[in-house]
């Protein structure tokens, strides 16, 4: 008897192999679609359906993943856990909202599942859609996910939706009530984050709530600092516009010109048409000028020069913009600071 059961079982396992591949496989048939594969399998092993795979996921998280709705439909028909986490602490519903499907998340949620479970690192699955469309944010926060949440870094909703430019997001966020000024663990508000990304429309949108423009992180940087620093020359002239201190200065004393001049001339030029101190030292004394020598920055270095920058500022160890620049080999930095007057 128990031979002739290990000759059918054998036989299945060859029919399926010949037919679907390798046949109880049911995670790589969830995450490719095989609609027909998983029903299959779960009609000679519907054990497996809450089965885990290397990184602790069942089938649903894969398929939930990826998009697959009547998979989804049929594996919480068969009993899978609509709560079950991998090893990340990512549930179904978080995997299903960061792939932005938003007829699963519907399911998913009708089916029983934590709109506000958290994974390892606090986030909830509001944070992951956030960064996605509209349709999935809104579904979430019908079901009555936490508008406010925040990772155990700090990070709020918010502030994955500004810092991936996602416009529609943010002011569907800002219309819920989240808190648009919310510290993340570094200190940085949704402003620094759709600054240093250059969103001029999220920046927009956050200012007009309230986003508070001169709010420090815990660098003493500023969202003009961010903005300078990655070179968003519209961003830049944005909150310069609505009032942004142009000479504010972070804990190490830099100000948005010393960002600006390590590689960008054109904010380099918004900024000092803006009043920003020319000559506006570090904590170590480097002016802008220094920042853009040591960095090879000619074009930034004629700009700051032509607004009469001086050519000799020497930092706490008595170095000037022209030994900086000789240090790494930046030739035509160095013709042009002597031609300048530079000394040393």
């Amino acid at each position: 008897m128990a031979d002739s059961k290990k000759l059918i079982g054998g036989l299945i396992d060859l029919f399926c192999r010949l037919k679907y591949g390798w046949s109880w496989d049911i995670h790589a048939a969830a995450k490719k679609g095989n609609l027909n594969k998983v029903k299959f399998i779960l009609a000679k092993k519907p054990e497996v359906v809450d089965a885990k795979n290397s990184t602790g996921e069942i089938a649903l998280c894969l398929a939930a993943g990826e998009g697959h709705t009547k998979i989804v439909e049929l594996l919480v028909s068969e009993g899978a856990e609509v709560n079950a986490k991998g090893y990340d602490g990512e549930t179904v519903l978080h995997k299903a909202a960061n792939g932005g499907h938003a007829e699963v998340v519907k399911l998913l949620l009708a089916a029983g599942a934590d709109v506000n479970a958290r994974s390892n690192k606090g986030h909830t699955a509001l944070h992951r859609a956030a960064g996605g469309p509209k349709e999935v944010v809104e579904v979430l926060l019908a079901s009555g996910a936490d508008v406010n949440a925040k990772s155990k870094k700090g990070h709020t909703v918010l502030d994955r939706a500004a810092g991936r430019g996602r416009k529609e997001v943010v002011e569907l966020l800002l219309a819920h009530g989240v808190e648009v000024n919310t510290k993340a663990g570094d200190g940085g508000r949704p402003l620094h984050a759709a600054a240093s990304d250059g969103h001029k429309e999220v920046v927009e949108a956050l200012l007009a709530k309230g986003a508070e423009m001169n709010a420090k992180n815990n660098d003493g940087e500023t969202a003009l600092h961010k903005a300078a620093n990655n070179g968003h020359a519209e961003v830049v002239k944005l909150l310069l516009s609505r009032g942004a201190d142009v000479n504010a200065k972070s804990y190490k004393g830099h100000t948005p010109l010393h960002r600006a001049a390590r590689e960008h001339r054109k904010v380099v030029e918004i900024l000092l048409g803006s009043g920003a101190e020319v000559d506006a030292r570090s904590n170590k004394g480097h002016t802008s000028l220094w920042s853009a020598a040591i960095r090879g920055q000619k074009e930034v270095a004629e700009v700051l020069i032509s607004r009469g920058a001086d050519v000799n500022a020497k930092d706490k160890w008595r170095r000037t913009p022209v030994s900086a620049a000789a240090i790494r080999g930046h030739k035509e930095v160095v013709m042009l600071l002597r031609e300048h007057g530079a000394v040393g």
